[in-house]
């Protein structure tokens, strides 16, 4: 993330450590480009000992969390395997390894202080993504009531989401509190894509997610009903 951005391991490590982990003398976050070498490393789940000058530290691929900034102007994705994904909006080079990105390693419940403004600026305008990632993590959390509230916001300001599939928490979550309206409303914006219409019914019927009783099915019928 971002597509051939990184070339070693620390230009993302290193960074992550420092905002997320400071202070602290080992290397507490791993990462690793995506190669051909590297999806091999996750399928496998191997478990490495990497040396970088005075570094010792270890790499354990069955520990993956794969982030994703595509290149379209589409979100953040943290990619969850028991969830439904969209593969048109992941590099094809990416697919192999989307079931080996092991979310509930996010703590939910952890409190995160706000960003360093001396190295991130001003907090940015609040975009699309910005309600998205919210309503994703919430998505996580199991809390339902979050993402419905976040999903009435983002429809009454009419903000807009440049992958349609980034609408599937917001169908969700108006699914399990039973609001038939306004997945409606959420499944029409996202048939208003021909095509990522037609992946996500692929993916429903495809396998079974981990939702709750009737919600798959719920999900099909108004997604794929045209």
């Amino acid at each position: 993330m971002p597509e051939d951005a990184y070339f070693e391991d620390y230009e993302m490590w290193g960074p992550a450590n420092l905002i997320y982990r400071p202070g602290l003398p080992a290397i507490q976050i791993g990462a690793e480009v995506v190669n051909a070498s590297t999806i091999a490393k996750v399928r496998g789940g191997r478990v490495e000992e990497r040396r970088m000058r005075l570094l010792a530290y270890t790499r354990d691929f069955n520990k993956s969390l794969l982030l994703v900034l595509p290149q379209d102007g589409s979100c953040l994705k943290v990619v969850d395997r028991d969830a439904l994904t969209v593969p048109l909006a992941f590099d094809p080079r990416l697919l192999p390894i989307l079931r080996f990105s092991y979310i509930d390693q996010i703590d939910v419940a952890g409190a995160a202080e706000p960003p360093r403004g001396d190295i991130f600026g001003i907090e940015p305008e609040h975009t699309w993504c910005y309600f998205y990632q919210k309503a994703e993590l919430a998505r996580q959390a199991g809390d339902w009531d979050a993402v419905r509230g976040i999903g009435e916001e983002v429809l009454s300001t009419g903000l807009k989401a440049k992958d349609r599939a980034e609408w599937l928490p917001f169908l969700m979550a108006y699914l399990e509190g039973g609001d038939r309206e306004g997945a409606s409303l959420v499944a029409e914006k996202i048939r208003a894509i021909a095509v990522t219409g037609r992946e996500i019914c692929d993916e429903l019927a495809r396998r079974t997610f981990n939702y709750g009783p009737g919600i798959q099915e719920a999900m099909a019928e108004a997604v794929c009903t045209y």
